[in-house]
């Protein structure tokens, strides 16, 4: 990896409140990023409302702070199934929100709710400053919906399946997207 790390563009790593909680959790990841020779932006831990929201919610908070500060991406995983509040995600250290797969496909089913709920996730991703992706896409018709309701990035299998291997080292993602999230727009577009 240390010979190769110009050529990851972004690894995204799910972090649970056990590998935040610490004290000098931060610094931990910082040092293995320098050890292999990585960037601190080459990173972006996913984390979900509940890892936010634990009982050590303030040491994971200034871990969260710290990493943003050297220049990690946060993500908030997931998004929607947990117990945050609206204040709640104004103070969280994130600089995106990932609409959790359920609420994707659920987008077509008769009732509204769902999708009205998808709405209102984007604009307030979009109201607070935060890139939205959208989670597990399936189908054309649900690129489509999220892009026409302003929801330009998402993951899926309509994009690839997951493989269960790690990526090769060096091998290039579609259009320049990194950890298999692809600009909806551009997608569209290429079909």
């Amino acid at each position: 990896m240390r010979d190769q790390a110009d050529q990851i563009p972004l690894l995204s790593v799910n972090f649970t409140a056990a590998q935040l909680s610490g004290p000098g959790s931060a610094r931990r990841v910082l040092s293995r990023l320098a050890a292999y020779g990585l960037s601190p932006s080459s990173l972006c831990i996913e984390v979900t409302e509940r890892v936010i929201l634990d009982r050590a919610g303030a040491t994971i908070l200034t871990a969260l702070n710290t990493l943003r500060e050297a220049g990690v991406h946060v993500a908030l995983d997931d998004f929607g199934t947990g117990s945050a509040s609206l204040a709640d995600l104004s103070t969280m250290p994130v600089d995106m929100i990932k609409i959790d797969r359920s609420f994707v496909s659920g987008m077509q089913e008769d009732g509204g709710d769902t999708l009205a709920i998808v709405r209102a996730i984007i604009g307030l991703g979009q109201g607070l400053g935060k890139r939205v992706v959208a989670e597990g896409i399936e189908t054309e018709a649900q690129s489509h919906r999220l892009a026409a309701l302003g929801c330009h990035s998402g993951q899926g299998y309509l994009f690839g399946r997951a493989t269960g291997k790690p990526l090769p080292i060096g091998m290039a993602w579609p259009d320049g997207a990194a950890d298999n999230v692809i600009p909806i727009a551009s997608f569209n577009q290429s079909r």
